[in-house]
């Protein structure tokens, strides 16, 4: 890392774009501007992407969201509880501009200013609740049908503008989706409105852009930047730059990183070892679904159809997607250029991506990435070359170790595909009901008990948000009792809890593998910001929760009525 060049050029190579900010003298010029900084994240109070047709998954469509906040989501602008927050990001905002050129009183009345627009944005987004429920976020229009949602008494929005300047025309705008028709028209409020703020609008553009590039930019910025990540995470110290720039980079050129990393700790052997594990979880969940007493024969028909419909990847696609060769880099220019040319580069791959047939041999994570995914609008699962490493997966470990690690999370990722969102798909993707009310009814029964199991947990005096973690939470019962039905099947189907040798048995191993995946040093901040936003629970509760609802955890460990992760009988859980 050339950093003598970073702190010498500071924002010299962002000018260019900053520049172009304050010359915006009208609201369409406003709008041409967003365009050109479509791969920026929060410049514009709409956020617009490429995903299926909720209903023809087969088809990318564009999605038009909320956008234009930067503190984690809306409950950090209303709840009294996050007032500190919200007084150390004006001042932040305050700073950042100061740091960007400005002088401390505009820096001071653009913050309040911003704040006052982000918390209007905020109070007409939809709760972090809603937003998992996909009969809540599906609503399909035209271009035409756009101007109906946002505009009304004295507020017109320009869509031909906006639409034009992110270069959509023709076929990808033929129909669009929208997640929150309310909030097109709160945006419209501030930016067709009769007495516009263009200041405000390019104070806050400009903000996100210095904060989008933060990470990239002089030591002055990054520090800033680290202070706000500190209030919500409690970390003490960044890492250094080095690892942050590797970072950067992984993330912005995944693909060709992604290759080189399979090629050199991925080999073939180990993705077809990683494939018979997943054969023989599939087994287990079909062999689930078959048992289950709440479910009728009609349903558990599609379920097991569906299930035989999901999409396995492992380690890395079979098709590297994305044509490098468009990107042009020159070794003369600075980190913030490459950066912001990978940035331009992606955002077009992702808009040519609109009003395309959907390639299902995309990924949507790296192979690098330590972490899996379940997709349901592609009924997919995908397990990364990162995650099929130890401690997760082992090819020397005993069976019950490999079973309780990335057995139990290929059964969390076969679980999401009928937890309560996942259920909501069928075999193709499609957002399609294909449950008989009767059984709607028992697993939403089901449902809302772990969502209440989950509510009355407290973690530094706060609950976990069992509504918010249900998909997660359903996924982590299922994915432990999938996999040790399937270790149970592998080891001939004998209970191993009494086989102890060195105080080890096959069942102890699952379960200690399960919480050593999962175990974590996390700070108070951090804890208290994933409960209210993460829709995973902090991982001690991940841990303790769904073994204190299964029997075979109190054989293998003696649990007794008073040892804390006891569970009276009747109240333990499980629905798949």
């Amino acid at each position: 890392m050339d950093t003598d060049r970073i702190e010498r050029d500071k924002l010299l190579h962002l000018q260019p774009l900053r520049d172009a900010i304050r010359g915006v003298t009208t609201s369409k010029e406003y709008l041409q501007l967003l365009g050109r900084m479509r791969h920026f994240a929060g410049v514009g109070l709409l956020d617009f992407s490429g995903v299926s047709h909720p209903a023809q998954s087969e088809r990318v469509i564009l999605w038009v969201s909320e956008g234009g906040i930067g503190l984690p989501n809306r409950d950090y602008y209303l709840n009294p509880e996050h007032a500190a927050v919200r007084d150390h990001y004006r001042l932040f905002i305050g700073r950042m501009l100061r740091l960007g050129g400005y002088l401390a009183a505009d820096a001071e009345a653009a913050a309040t200013k911003i704040m006052v627009l982000e918390t209007a944005l905020a109070k007409a987004s939809m709760t972090k609740e809603d937003l998992r429920d996909p009969h809540k976020t599906r609503h399909l229009t035209t271009a035409d049908g756009l101007k109906a949602m946002s505009d009304g008494p004295g507020r017109a929005f320009d869509w031909h503008t906006l639409l034009g300047a992110y270069g959509l025309t023709g076929r990808q705008l033929q129909e669009i989706n929208v997640t929150n028709p309310a909030f097109l028209a709160e945006v419209a409020r501030w930016v067709g409105g009769p007495r516009v703020d263009l200041d405000m609008l390019k104070a806050h553009a400009d903000f996100h852009v210095l904060v989008g590039m933060a990470g990239c930019l002089h030591r002055a910025m990054q520090d800033e930047a680290f202070g706000m990540q500190k209030l919500l995470t409690g970390a003490k110290a960044q890492l250094p730059y080095w690892k942050r720039a590797v970072q950067l980079v992984s993330e912005g050129l995944w693909e060709p990183v992604g290759k080189l990393y399979c090629d050199r700790y991925f080999p073939p052997e180990s993705k077809a070892q990683a494939r018979e594990l997943v054969d023989q979880l599939f087994v287990a969940l079909k062999e689930r679904i078959g048992a289950l007493q709440w479910m009728t024969p009609a349903t558990k028909a599609k379920a097991l159809a569906k299930a035989d419909m999901i999409n396995v990847k492992i380690g890395y696609p079979d098709r590297w997607c994305r044509d490098y060769r468009k990107l042009q880099v020159d070794p003369s220019d600075s980190f913030v250029q490459h950066m912001l040319k990978i940035r331009a580069f992606d955002a077009d791959y992702r808009f040519a991506q609109i009003g395309q047939p959907l390639d299902r041999d995309e990924w949507l994570m790296s192979p690098q990435t330590v972490n899996a995914y379940y997709a349901p609008e592609r009924n997919e699962i995908v397990f990364p070359a990162g995650i099929l490493q130890p401690p997760y997966f082992d090819a020397k470990a005993p069976l019950a170790q490999n079973f309780g690690g990335i057995g139990t999370i290929i059964g969390h990722e076969l679980t999401h595909a009928f937890d309560d969102q996942g259920r909501k798909y069928d075999g193709k993707g499609n957002l399609i009901d294909w449950w008989t009310p009767e059984d709607a009814a028992a697993f939403q029964k089901r449902a809302d008990r772990i969502v209440q199991q989950y509510d009355a947990v407290q973690l530094y005096g706060t609950h976990v948000n069992g509504l918010l973690t249900q998909g997660e939470n359903i996924a982590d019962f299922g994915g432990l009792r999938i996999a040790y039905v399937a270790l149970q099947r592998a080891l001939g189907g004998a209970p191993q809890s009494a086989a102890m040798r060195d105080g080890h048995s096959p069942d102890r191993d699952f379960f200690f593998r399960w919480a050593m995946c999962w175990r974590a040093n996390q700070r108070r901040e951090s804890a208290i910001t994933q409960m209210a936003t993460d829709p995973h629970s902090p991982s001690a509760v991940r841990i303790n929760v769904p073994l204190s609802n299964m029997p075979e955890f109190y054989a293998a460990f003696g649990v007794q009525p008073e040892h804390k992760l006891h569970r009276r009988p009747e109240d333990r859980l499980q629905i798949w």
